[in-house]
């Protein structure tokens, strides 16, 4: 500190003090050291401390001046007396010169007096019954136990005062000034049974309720220590509060500092570093720099302050060069520096924002702060990870999402959304969005909807809405509200297209009728060959005709015939499901020639007519399938042959290309009616009364038509015949 040693309140100060230069002269010999030395201000000053007789000046005390020489001050840790009488500690305090920027020390001396007594044991009552340390222990409660009479002393309270505060109603747990001065956490840290620091503060007894009493209207600074004691099992027994008195260096900061002093005290409370930087015979150094560096960097301020360039080694190599830039064209321009980037302490980054400024017209001297700004560079950067993810999510999510307003106007949507309404951005943002999905009939329900969202509710419905074609799309809808301070702010429309899970579901429906029906029909038709067949055997029991017998055999085959021709399809049925594709080169010849051969037991084969027209080239597929087609219309087109017509007929047609096949199987049989035409190809379907056959011959045509990726096209004149035109893919 900077301090005139000739003012009048240092050299009229009822405690003796006085100050030497860094050769230990006495500078100044105030009144008070006159009196308890008997030694004249004229006499002293001037001379060197070891040229004063007096005994107490002797190596340890030299050497605490010494040390406040160099600019860190101290106290005596025993009571020094003069002729055997009063007894004093003594406080040695650094002091910075104007004129030659070099420390003198300031020599103080603190009386002590009388101790206040009380019956209360304390363990470590006798510790600090002589100590020139102001110590109050307190019980676990917070109650006072013990003060020393140099606590007493700090706030002028006699040794009667002392023992009534001993046995007041004060609890240092319910000081309303210590909870005021935010010093209450540091108090109730001790308590707990941890040490802590006690900050600087200005305290005044009498402004606390339960020490109003005693008249103790003094306003001291303080700081200190509060610990506790504890017994051999861990558990508090006492609490003890040491403090230091402070006040007279404080007014002497108060009256002797320069306007960089107070600047310091300013920047104290303030968040990140402050610094006051200046560029001397070209080289920087910190003339300043705020207690937050400790926190910020991990280096004290007088650290920084004699090693200017430990703060540019912990920029982070990469922004190093911009940080050089911007530092040097605002030292060149004199302009303001502003800048961000990483710094490495101790192994971790952090991200700081600085900025400066020159003061005044002086270029050379600039005044700027230091900010942490890490955790908001994480948040930052989080929410920019964040918003990348749901932005990723919104565009390429396959379901619909669109995003409304408050008042269910449409503000965003994605391309999902799009593909299963078609309409655009142009088309609905902005717009009320159910005046344009929602279709007739189905406007109470999305009322429903945006009520149960308006509700903080998540909704979720299956429902239909409308495509821009007009056509309705059936979706499962979320409804789910965005919600800032308890106000809807936007909310969220998802739309999942089940189209095609309706598709699934019809055709589940389809099946299962089928299976249904397959069921039934095939107990039905293996049972009544079998029923025939058992009658005819018990027939021919009571037969005695020969002629009659062959009959009944032939019969009996027929039905046998009837009955493997239908497990037959029954099993191809079964094959065609389960069976993979396997293409291979296609032989059509001999196919086909192989089908009418396994067919020649069929009645009426020998009388028809074939025309095969097979046009030649490599045709790859699945040969069983195409097997089974040939097999099942041959054999159709034989069953409903007309045995009215002297020629029946059944003409094969193959144009076999590159990509595909075409093949056309024609007959004139009866043909079949306009009416029963769309049924033909269910299961089990007869469109004659008078067929024998299983009736699924032409649903495993359609199926393996169906499993080789190809259509089928019939076309059919009642009495004339009938025309199958099949188109499959070349498999090559």
């Amino acid at each position: 500190m900077n301090v005139d040693i000739n003012d009048f309140s240092f050299q009229m100060s009822n405690e003796p003090a006085f100050v030497v230069n860094e050769s230990l002269e006495v500078v100044t010999w105030n009144t008070a050291m006159e009196n308890i030395t008997h030694y004249p201000h004229e006499q002293a000053v001037g001379r060197t401390l070891s040229s004063i007789p007096n005994k107490f000046f002797d190596e340890d005390f030299v050497a605490k001046v010494t040390r406040a020489l160099n600019g860190k001050g101290g106290v005596t840790t025993y009571p020094l007396s003069f002729d055997g009488f009063q007894r004093f500690i003594c406080s040695y305090t650094p002091i910075l010169s104007k004129s030659t920027s070099k420390f003198k020390c300031m020599v103080l001396f603190h009386p002590l007096e009388e101790d206040i007594v009380d019956d209360e044991y304390s363990r470590y009552k006798p510790i600090v019954r002589e100590s020139p340390i102001p110590t109050a222990i307190y019980r676990p409660d917070g109650t006072p136990k013990y003060f020393n009479r140099t606590y007493r002393n700090i706030w002028g309270a006699s040794g009667d005062t002392g023992k009534l505060m001993l046995k007041s109603k004060y609890n240092i747990l319910c000081d309303e000034q210590f909870e005021e001065l935010g010093l209450m956490p540091f108090i109730e840290k001790g308590f707990r049974g941890e040490t802590s620091s006690i900050p600087p503060v200005s305290y005044n007894p009498s402004r606390t309720a339960a020490l109003a009493e005693f008249g103790l209207d003094v306003t001291k600074h303080i700081k200190g220590h509060i610990f506790p004691v504890k017994n051999r099992f861990g558990v508090i027994e006492e609490v003890a509060l040491v403090l230091l008195d402070i006040t007279f260096q404080m007014q002497a900061e108060e009256i002797l500092t320069d306007n960089h002093l107070k600047f310091q005290m300013l920047t104290m409370g303030l968040p990140g570093v402050i610094y006051e930087y200046e560029f001397k015979n070209e080289k920087p150094y910190f003339k300043y720099i705020s207690q937050g560096c400790n926190e910020m960097f991990g280096y004290s301020p007088e650290e920084i302050l004699s090693r200017p360039k430990i703060m540019h080694d912990m920029v982070h190599p990469d922004d190093v060069l911009n940080f050089n830039i911007t530092s040097d064209d605002a030292a060149r321009n004199g302009s303001q520096w502003e800048w961000q980037g990483r710094f490495l302490v101790e192994g971790k980054t952090k991200w700081i924002e600085g900025r400066s400024n020159t003061a005044g017209s002086d270029k050379n001297i600039r005044y700027g702060m230091l900010l942490d700004v890490t955790e908001r560079k994480l948040a930052e950067q989080q929410s920019r990870h964040n918003d990348r993810l749901f932005t990723q999510l919104f565009k390429n999510s396959p379901f619909g999402i669109v995003l409304l307003d408050h008042n269910y106007n449409v503000i965003q949507l994605n391309q999902g959304f799009t593909d299963i309404f078609g309409y655009s951005h142009d088309d609905i943002v902005g717009k009320e969005l159910n005046k344009i999905i929602v279709p007739e009939g189905y406007e109470e329900q999305a009322l429903d909807v945006n009520l149960m969202t308006a509700k903080d509710e998540v909704c979720v419905i299956e429902s239909f809405r409308k495509h821009r074609n007009g056509t309705l799309v059936p979706v499962i809808i979320y409804g789910v509200s965005v919600s800032l301070n308890n106000e809807t702010i936007g909310i969220y429309g998802i739309y999942v297209n089940i189209t095609d899970l309706k598709h699934v579901e019809q055709e589940l429906q389809i099946r299962n009728e089928e299976l249904d029906n397959f069921v039934y029909k095939v107990s039905h038709d293996l049972r009544a060959p079998l029923s025939s067949i058992l009658g005819l055997i018990n027939v021919t029991r009571i037969e005695s005709s020969q002629e009659e017998l062959r009959r009944y055999i032939n019969l009996i085959e027929n039905r046998i015939q009837q009955l493997d021709s239908f497990i037959n399809d029954v099993l191809s049925h079964s094959k065609n499901l389960k069976l993979e594709l396997e293409a291979s080169k296609i032989d059509f010849e001999r196919i086909i020639y192989g089908c009418f051969q396994d067919l020649s037991y069929m009645p009426w084969m020998e009388k028809v007519h074939r025309e095969i027209n097979i046009e030649p080239n490599d045709f790859y597929s699945d040969q069983w399938r195409i097997s089974e087609i040939f097999r099942n219309l041959i054999s159709n087109a034989v069953k409903y042959l007309d045995p009215k017509k002297d020629q029946p007929i059944i003409r094969i047609d193959v144009q076999s290309k590159d990509s595909d096949l075409i093949l056309t199987i024609e007959d004139n049989g009866i043909g079949i009616a306009d009416a029963t035409l769309p049924k033909i190809f269910d299961m089990f379907y007869r469109a004659t009364a008078h067929s024998e056959g299983s009736g699924i011959g032409l649903y495993i045509v359609r199926n393996a038509i169906d499993k080789l990726g190809g259509r089928i096209d019939i076309s059919s004149i009642l009495g004339e015949g009938t025309t199958f035109k099949i188109v499959l893919p070349n498999m090559k």
